[in-house]
């Protein structure tokens, strides 16, 4: 988990932007989406924390075609933007 938080000015922007735009967005999921996973090419560390500014978190994954699985992804408890695990 990454530590520090937001600023005042952070905080006022966001609570705009909660209002105006990241509210659609999360009505537009169903509302009650929580949580994603990404795999491929990794998201970029700006759409991560766009997201979680959101309230979605990004749960980063890497894993190869031969594998037909997931090899690493974050954690619940641990989860960081641009990190696989």
């Amino acid at each position: 988990q990454e530590t520090g938080g937001p600023g005042l000015l952070l905080k006022l922007k966001h609570a705009v932007f909660d209002k105006l735009v990241y509210g659609k967005l999360r009505a537009a999921l169903g509302g009650h989406c929580h949580a994603a996973i990404s795999g491929g090419a990794p998201p970029g560390a700006r759409l991560g924390h766009f997201y979680r500014g959101v309230g979605l978190s990004i749960y980063e994954g890497y894993g190869l075609t031969e594998t037909s699985a997931a090899i690493t992804v974050n954690r619940v408890d641990g989860l960081r933007v641009g990190s696989v695990g």
